[in-house]
């Protein structure tokens, strides 16, 4: 029998309900699934159901499987061990995978060493001009520009100069169907030291708005995150299982949601007959109140669903040919690409892809694995410089070790496979794997 208690609930406003949408989209499934829990356990408008958006059907196999692979593990959960991430990683990975051209990335790799753990960006433009090593110099309005670009990058409000700075790019990212962008943003560009002094009778006078529009926009303003890196730390190393899964069905490939870890909710329409029940207006409230609550929960993890497998299946549609062959074959793909084809905004592409992983006929790989840049011509095809150190990698690990390979050796080995790169650059690839030169590899043959 259900019951109904009275408790505590906070009434979710317009900004907290923005908030909990952008929260669920970052969470893997398994966080999600936690979140989730502690909802049911409070909302008694919230129930489990069985499955009823795009999951993995047990019934398709894999197909265009790898010849080595003598079993279908498909329907078993693939522990991986990896980490969080930490702001420079994740912002790192952004500018990989964004549209910045030569110069620009060399700008940008020395303003993202500059952004502190909080997210800020406080060095002088005019000193750290001298670090940048580009010939003709960098100045200062270039160096500007390439800020700007980084300004937009998730979290909201990253590489500001100053908390108002860092305030007003998050509520520059909010949707334009706002009700309260237009005013918040009025109020912290132009009355911000009255903002800052709590003086909101100052404002309220200087702006000419009423009480009621000052308190929802102080409400959103209040809503954002003075230090957005906060949630970005170098953490213990976590277990990760599929988010999702990539099958073979009917010709064409198609990402569903992994089935056995994916928890659905339905809502519950029983509000009416309990608000017939009572009598007490604080006891209505408290029943309208957790109804609206549960509706927007579902709707949140409804949209959140919605938008992983859009953003999936746009990213295996550009990778098909890594389903069927393998990573050699990977494409270049980049943040601006699936932003266009979804119609999603960038930093909501970086949300969805963030700690999912997929199932893959070729492993289980993070979301962000499918976004390359900077490839390598290989014959007709381009490898990108991670598949490239994989090849390295596999090489040394098959020589003899009494005879190790010189770097001019696995530069002719790569060659036969295809792959032209300079000597140089294979001794930079080496070194980013931790591998010594062929003189430090060689094992001296016992007498």
């Amino acid at each position: 029998m259900l019951k109904l208690t009275k408790t505590a609930v906070q009434k979710l406003n317009f900004s907290k309900k923005l908030q909990l949408s952008v929260k669920l989209l970052q969470c893997s499934t398994v966080e999600l699934n936690q979140k989730t829990q502690e909802i049911l356990e409070q909302n008694p408008f919230l129930e489990v159901e069985n499955q009823s958006v795009k999951t993995e059907e047990n019934t398709v196999e894999f197909t265009d499987k790898n010849p080595s692979q003598s079993t279908d593990n498909s329907n078993m959960p693939q522990e991986l061990y990896s980490t969080d991430e930490s702001l420079y990683a994740h912002l790192k990975w952004q500018l990989d995978t964004g549209n910045f051209d030569a110069r620009e990335r060399k700008i940008a790799d020395v303003i993202l060493d500059a952004i502190d753990a909080n997210g800020y960006f406080y060095a002088d433009l005019e000193k750290i001009k001298p670090t940048i090593k580009l010939n003709p110099k960098a100045k200062t309005n270039e160096i500007l520009k390439v800020l700007k670009k980084i300004q937009r990058f998730d979290p909201d409000g990253v590489a500001a100069r100053n908390v108002q700075e860092c305030l007003l790019l998050q509520l520059y990212a909010f949707a334009n169907t706002h009700p309260n962008k237009k005013l918040a943003i009025d109020i912290v560009r132009n009355e911000y030291e009255a903002l800052y002094t709590k003086n909101f009778s100052l404002i309220a006078d200087n702006l000419r708005v009423d009480k009621r529009l000052l308190d929802n926009a102080l409400k959103a303003i209040q809503s954002l995150k003075p230090y957005p890196g906060a949630n970005f730390t170098d953490v213990k190393p976590i277990y990760s299982i599929p988010d999702l899964v990539v099958k073979k069905l009917k010709s064409r490939w198609q990402v569903f949601l992994y089935q056995n870890l994916y928890q659905s909710i339905k809502l519950k329409n029983t509000h009416n007959k309990f608000l017939q029940k009572v009598s007490v207006t604080s006891d209505k409230n408290f029943i309208k109140s957790s109804y609206q609550e549960a509706k927007w929960f579902k709707k949140c993890i409804d949209n959140r669903n919605n938008v992983l497998l859009k953003v999936a299946q746009i990213i295996i549609n550009q990778q098909t040919d890594f389903l069927a062959k393998g990573s050699m074959y990977m494409h270049k793909l980049n943040l601006d690409t699936v932003a266009k084809l979804s119609g999603l905004h960038i930093s909501t592409i970086s949300r969805a892809v963030s700690k999912k992983y997929i199932q893959t006929p070729h492993g289980v790989h993070e979301l962000k694995y499918f976004f390359r840049n900077n490839l390598i011509k290989q014959d007709s095809n381009d490898i990108s410089s991670i598949d490239v150190k994989h090849v390295i990698k596999e090489i040394i690990s098959k020589e003899d070790s009494l005879k190790p390979y010189s770097d001019e050796k696995i530069v002719n080995i790569l060659s036969l496979k295809k792959i032209n790169i300079s000597r140089r650059t294979v001794a930079k690839y080496r070194l980013a794997l931790n591998i010594p030169a062929s003189s430090k590899r060689k094992l001296c043959r016992v007498k």
